[in-house]
């Protein structure tokens, strides 16, 4: 795939070709895409999924309505039909809007995500045990969750399937990323917080704690001392996704401006 084939004003291109096979990458489950469009160096996502990832990151952390603005629906067609053939290699991003819609198309396709198909991708087992572990933390909706529910949680997501778990992590983990170039591509918390809830049909306690405790940070807790007094103490939070192995799929050799 020529992924990060991209014009520069003097019309020269760049190119990293990965070859791939040309069978069903959308609507099939998670595990059979995988094993359709493998990542050879061992992580357990569809290539094609990594590659849009690394596309976002290289040209579209900055730019404004990442994820929220759509490209035109023949284009996303266009798109689906090449990576669903053995053209998958030809694919060429225009923007990172083009990678985004493409991932959100296959996240939407996905039948771990069809609520019609009893389907889901915490599992019909597991997800109940998600939803009331994220309703029962009291910690502000607007920060990180530094109870005993993130604990819960984590070893929860360690019961999915492989596929299943690495997905979220590697969702999540962009989404955090988004939302530290706010300032830029006007997509903070809320907005991607929607998208994520519409993504994976998750509830909004969930998708907040799996966002904003994805990685792991350092921030000030206040306690009270034996003596009455309010005391800060800095702590280190629980990541959730740090059993994934995160890495990029495409490497640019050479970029000419």
């Amino acid at each position: 795939m020529n992924l990060f084939s991209k014009k520069s004003k003097k019309g020269t291109t760049t190119t990293n070709v990965f070859k791939t096979g040309g069978i069903q990458l959308f609507n099939v489950p998670l595990a059979q895409a995988v094993k359709n469009n493998p990542s050879f160096d061992g992580v357990p996502l569809p290539a094609l999924i990594r590659e849009c990832l690394d596309y976002i990151a290289f040209y579209g952390l900055d730019l404004e309505g990442i994820f929220r603005v759509s490209s035109p629906k023949s284009r996303l067609d266009e798109l689906e039909l090449l990576a669903n053939s053995e053209k998958r290699d030809e694919i060429v991003f225009q923007d990172a809007h083009e990678a985004a819609g493409l991932l959100k198309r296959f996240l939407h396709h996905l039948p771990e995500n069809m609520p019609s198909l009893n389907q889901h991708i915490l599992t019909q087992q597991l997800k109940p045990k998600f939803e009331q572990i994220a309703n029962e933390c009291q910690c502000n909706s607007q920060n990180v969750c530094v109870c005993q529910c993130v604990l819960q949680l984590k070893k929860l997501l360690l019961q999915l399937p492989t596929e299943n778990y690495y997905l979220l992590g590697y969702i999540f983990r962009h989404a955090y990323l988004i939302i530290q170039h706010e300032s830029s591509n006007k997509m903070g918390l809320p907005a991607i917080g929607v998208l994520l809830h519409l993504m994976f049909n998750l509830p909004q306690p969930l998708v907040k704690t799996f966002l904003l405790n994805s990685i792991s940070t350092q921030v000030c807790n206040n306690n009270d001392s034996s003596e009455g007094n309010e005391q800060t103490t800095l702590i280190t939070t629980t990541a959730l996704f740090d059993a994934v192995d995160f890495k990029p799929w495409v490497y640019i050799f050479k970029i000419v401006f």
